[in-house]
């Protein structure tokens, strides 16, 4: 499992290199897991190939001009593709497979993906702005602690709503699944939805209020094998995620309020959901 795992844990720590000024050593450990998921079968050639068109499309997208809203479009594409694990080339590693976590929660099945992940990277390392000063990251501090208590308004109308109850959980994996989650998720997902599509249609003509609601509806809909409970909580939580975002445009805000309502979830509550 160990090995398996190789590309994954290089990706994520790549995906985390971006956050230093010195984006090489990032695009190297990007570039290893890569050749590791070539080797072990994570990835095949169509898959490579998929990824060296997302790179092409992200550095276009990052010039001015006409060409890159084509760009900017067959990224979001690609993108949202690779959410719902649709672009072919991937073969995603199934971790946890029907895991009963308590005798009050649904049976959990995790999936470690290099799809989604690997193009949010791309996404990322063109496209979006860093905190790397510390009045930067208080900003984003700032913003995440003012959107702090609408996690307790997610747990009550989760609770309210049948949808979990409590129950402690601490597995001895945990640290690993939170990881996991911190960046081939929450960071994927919030590069992908607040950063390339809210961020995005942030302009004059639609204003923040209508790229908030597109973002968050977009954001919702991958959720719908879950049921509808749990599109509409992605669809409310997508509001708080992007409310994040908007209040001084920093994605670390939105990014850190996403995985501390996983993490509570996971914790205090049953996880994924209540028998």
């Amino acid at each position: 499992m160990t090995i398996l795992l190789t590309p994954y844990l290089l990706l994520i720590m790549a995906t985390l290199g971006l956050w230093f000024k010195d984006k090489r050593i990032a695009w190297g450990l990007f570039g290893l897991s890569v050749i590791a998921g070539l080797v072990l079968q994570r990835i095949t050639w169509t898959g490579l190939l998929i990824l060296l068109i997302s790179v092409a499309l992200g550095w276009v997208t990052s010039r001015k001009g006409r060409c890159p809203v084509i760009a900017w479009s067959l990224l979001l594409l690609l993108a949202l593709a690779s959410i719902v694990h649709l672009l072919p080339g991937f073969n995603n590693y199934l971790w946890l497979d029907n895991i009963h976590l308590s005798d009050k929660a649904l049976p959990i099945r995790t999936w470690v993906n290099f799809d989604k992940p690997a193009i949010a990277f791309v996404i990322l390392a063109f496209l979006q702005p860093f905190a790397h000063k510390l009045s930067e990251w208080l900003e984003a501090l700032r913003s995440w602690a003012i959107m702090l208590p609408s996690i307790l308004l997610m747990i009550a109308i989760g609770w309210g709503s049948g949808f979990i109850r409590p129950d402690l959980t601490l597995p001895f994996w945990l640290p690993l699944w939170a990881l996991i989650n911190l960046v081939l998720v929450c960071i994927s997902e919030e590069v992908v939805f607040r950063g390339l599509l809210q961020g995005r249609l942030l302009t004059p003509v639609l204003g923040p209020k209508v790229a908030l609601v597109v973002a968050s509806l977009v954001f919702a809909l991958p959720h719908y094998p879950g049921g509808p409970a749990l599109v509409a909580l992605a669809f409310v939580s997508g509001l708080f995620y992007g409310g994040a975002y908007l209040l001084k445009r920093r994605l670390e805000a939105a990014i850190l309020l996403h995985f501390s309502l996983n993490m509570i979830h996971f914790i205090f509550f049953t996880y994924p959901a209540a028998r």
